[in-house]
């Protein structure tokens, strides 16, 4: 079984990616956190691919002036944005694919 997973962001993926890879069904993760971030988690570095645009720019809207921030949420477009860039980098073949 080929497991691949995609998460803008850790939450709990990381630890079902590390359970994942212990039992030899980790194909990939792909995340927003940068690869030496995710190799504290014991996942192999050449399974993770790191989109790290997202949470550049997620940070990066954060620190805005809150009249800024008030006026737009771009949540939906820093999200959609991170989907499109992972779906490139999913695995031919899989079996099973988590996406958070």
């Amino acid at each position: 079984m080929k497991v691949a997973i995609s998460v803008g962001g850790r939450f709990h993926a990381f630890n079902l990616a590390h359970q994942l890879e212990k039992r030899g069904h980790l194909e990939r993760l792909i995340t927003s956190y940068p690869k030496f971030e995710v190799v504290k988690y014991g996942i192999p570095q050449e399974k993770v691919k790191s989109l790290v645009l997202k949470e550049v720019i997620q940070r990066s809207w954060g620190r805005l002036p809150i009249f800024i921030r008030h006026n737009a949420n771009p949540q939906f477009f820093i999200n959609e944005l991170f989907d499109k860039m992972a779906r490139r980098h999913l695995p031919k073949e899989m079996d099973i694919f988590t996406g958070f």
